[in-house]
C-alpha cells in the first residue's frame, strides 16, 4: 500500500482513508493462513485457542463471533465474502443475518438500502489481490520494473504452480518470473482499491460514513521468492505476517498519525 510506502499512485484511495485514519505501523496477523487469522479477527481469540487451524478450519460454537455477539444487540449484519473458507461452512459466517460469496460494491450497495434503520455490521472480505494472479498485462505492466517482461509468466499463474512453490527453491521461477508475479499482486491490491474506494463512496453517499468505524486489515501477505517459497500458509516471516491496519472511528484524536504496535 503507498500509505506504508510502496510509492505514490498505487492505492489512492487507501492512501486516502489512511490520511484521515490511524495507521498502525506494526500490525502482525496471528497466521499466515486465511482460516485461523479470520477466526482470531472474529472472536478475539488466538489459533490455539479458537482451534480453527489450517487442516481442521472448523471454529467450534462455544466461540462467539463478532457478527453473532452484535446480532445479539440488535445490529443488522452481513458478510460480503469473497473467499470459499469464510462462507463455506467452517463457522465464520455464523452471525451474519445475510451472506454473500462475493464483494462487489454494488451488490453491498443494495443491501445498504434495504438494511433499514439502527446500527449495522458489514464485513467485506476482497479476496484480490490473492493467488492464483489473473491481472492482464496492461493492468500489471504498469508495476513491473524495466526490462521485465510479461511473456515470462504470461496472464495467469495457476494455484497448482503457486502451490509447487511452497516447497523452498522448489518454484522453478527466475528472478524475472517473480517480479512480473509481485506486479500481477500490485494490479490485483489497485482492483481492491477501487473497489475499497467504491465501497467508502457509498458510505458518504448515504450519510453514513461520518457516523462509521471502518477497519480495513488483511489476513496475511504473500511471498515471492524472499526465502525462497511462494504463497502463504508455510512460515511465519515477516512478508507473511505484517500486515496493514488502518483504523476510522468518528471523532478520532489520532488521525493520520502512526502507532507502534510492538
Amino acid at each position: 500500500l503507498g500509505c506504508y510506502g510502496a510509492g505514490e499512485g498505487r492505492t489512492p484511495h487507501l492512501d486516502a482513508f489512511a490520511a484521515a485514519a490511524t495507521r498502525h505501523t506494526h500490525a502482525v496477523t496471528p497466521s499466515s493462513h486465511t482460516h485461523p487469522a479470520i477466526a482470531s479477527l472474529l472472536t478475539g481469540a488466538p489459533p490455539l485457542e479458537h482451534g480453527s487451524l489450517a487442516g481442521a478450519p472448523f471454529l467450534d460454537r462455544s466461540h462467539v463471533t463478532l457478527a453473532e455477539h452484535c446480532s445479539a444487540h440488535g445490529y443488522a449484519t452481513a458478510g460480503f465474502l469473497d473467499n470459499p473458507w469464510l462462507h463455506g461452512g467452517f463457522g465464520l459466517e455464523r452471525g451474519y443475518a445475510y451472506v454473500e460469496a462475493s464483494a462487489r460494491p454494488a451488490r453491498i450497495e443494495r443491501w445498504l438500502d434495504r438494511r433499514g434503520e439502527g446500527p449495522f455490521l458489514l464485513h467485506v472480505h476482497f479476496f484480490h489481490p490473492h493467488g492464483p494472479y489473473d491481472a492482464a498485462r496492461a493492468e500489471a505492466a504498469a508495476f513491473a520494473p524495466p526490462g521485465v517482461e510479461p511473456e515470462l509468466v504470461g496472464d495467469h499463474v495457476d494455484a497448482r504452480a503457486i502451490r509447487a512453490g511452497e516447497v523452498p527453491l522448489h518454484h522453478g521461477f527466475a528472478p524475472a518470473d517473480l517480479e512480473w508475479m509481485r506486479a500481477m499482486q500490485a494490479a490485483e491490491v489497485r482492483r481492491m482499491d477501487d473497489d475499497f474506494g467504491a465501497l467508502m463512496a457509498a458510505l458518504e453517499e448515504r450519510g453514513l460514513f461520518d457516523r462509521a468505524v471502518v477497519v480495513v486489515a488483511s489476513d496475511h501477505g504473500e511471498e515471492f521468492g524472499e526465502r525462497g517459497g511462494l504463497h502463504h500458509s508455510h512460515t511465519l516471516f515477516g512478508e507473511l505476517v505484517d500486515v496493514p491496519l488502518l483504523v476510522r472511528a468518528p471523532g478520532g484524536e489520532t488521525a493520520g498519525r502512526g502507532i507502534s504496535g510492538r
